[in-house]
């Protein structure tokens, strides 16, 4: 628990400092500045182009003719805790150590894949890589590989949720974004991994 805490308090930090240097080189007609200044997700710069165009294709205006309240809408049914065909339970993860020097760990975990239950086992370097192994070890052909993570605190407070903003490529090298939202660090960055799969899925149709 304490480490969660200072983990969180190290985050909101990072926040508020980021936020400062990044101030003068917000394009103040973009996406990422309003989600920024009026709910508190701050994109990462490698992200923002394709949320500027993900929004003016679902409403066909520019994006500087939308309404923070579109802008949010569109990006939080697009990216943010996308569950619709793949979905783990969280609660049943189970991570363990295999080599601590090599940080090789093992994810079990019980998910549910185009409607089925089903149980995953996986290993990797890290939990992301363990949990990414047991969903391509599953039903399905599953394959990506983790380019970006990033992470910040919605707000100052130590117990506020965090953001995980995280980009996978498929085997052509297309880099799909997710978004994970917890107030658990942890499952923040597993809920992005998931999000950015569904994401995934949508282009490359691998669970039917």
């Amino acid at each position: 628990q304490k480490f969660i805490e200072e983990e969180k308090a190290d985050l909101a930090h990072m926040n508020r400092v980021d936020t400062i240097r990044g101030e003068s080189h917000s394009d103040k007609t973009g996406a990422a500045y309003t989600l920024a200044k009026d709910y508190g997700y701050r994109l990462p710069v490698k992200m923002r182009e394709e949320v500027d165009a993900v929004c003016q294709k679902a409403t066909g205006k520019d994006i500087k003719d939308l309404t923070p309240e579109e802008i949010f809408g569109i990006f939080e049914k697009e990216y943010i805790n996308v569950f619709d065909d793949i979905r783990l339970d969280n609660d049943s993860i189970d991570l363990a150590d295999i080599d601590v020097r090599k940080y090789l760990m093992r994810a079990d975990v019980d998910a549910v894949i185009g409607g089925e239950p089903c149980h995953l086992t996986g290993q990797g370097i890290g939990r992301l890589n363990a949990l990414k192994d047991a969903l391509e070890n599953g039903p399905y052909d599953i394959s990506c590989v983790i380019v970006d993570n990033e992470e910040h605190a919605l707000t100052g407070d130590t117990d506020a949720q965090v953001a995980a903003y995280m980009s996978i490529a498929d085997s052509k090298g297309k880099v799909y974004w997710g978004v994970g939202v917890h107030d658990d660090i942890i499952n923040t960055s597993i809920n992005a991994l998931v999000s950015a799969i569904n994401r995934m899925n949508k282009a490359n149709h691998f669970v039917k």
